[in-house]
Order: C-alpha cells, then structure tokens, then sequence
C-alpha cells in the first residue's frame, strides 16, 4: 500500500509539475510518463543563463540538457517535487525571464 500511494503521489506530482510549466509561455511542455518533465525554453532567451541566475538567485538547480545527444541548452529536465517546490521554482524562473525580457 504504501508504494501505491507514493506512486500515485508522484504521478499527480508530476501532472501539476508540467501544469505549473505550460503557465510559462516561454517553455514547451512534452508530454511525460515519468516522475519528471522535458521541456524546450524558447530561443529568444538564453537557457544556461536562465539556468544560472535560477541558481544564483533562488537557489534552485535544474537540469540543463546541452549535453545530452539531440539536446541543446534550451531543454531542461525537472524532477516532480511537491507543490510548494514547484510554485518556488516556476516563480524563480518568471522572475528571471521576465528580467531577462527588459
């Protein structure tokens, strides 16, 4: 019982990950079977450095996919975490985007 209800958490973990990213309308949201998310930041803005100031100034690390086969440093991948992580994260990088932006 208690695997099935972590699975089942992580699961729904996951669904309100990829639904926090798709309100960023910077980021591309694939769609994922997993206890995380891929997702494609456009390219008007800088993936490593958003990566980088996340870091620097919200001390989240995400994962920044430029050395991965097929992948460029405007695909991140991001574990499934609970809401409260997630909304801490999806602000942090609007701020960052929105900085960026000016």
């Amino acid at each position: 019982a208690e695997y099935r209800d972590s699975c089942i958490k992580t699961i729904a973990d996951a669904a309100y990950l990829a639904k926090r990213f798709k309100d960023i309308p910077e980021f591309t949201v694939y769609p994922t079977h997993s206890n995380f998310i891929f997702a494609r930041l456009c390219d008007s803005i800088d993936g490593e450095e958003v990566r980088n100031k996340v870091l620097q100034n919200s001390a989240c690390l995400v994962r920044n996919c430029g050395n991965k086969l097929g992948s460029t440093k405007q695909y991140f991948r991001i574990a499934a975490r609970q809401a409260e992580d997630v909304n801490y994260l999806v602000d942090a990088l609007q701020s960052e985007i929105s900085e960026m932006r000016q």
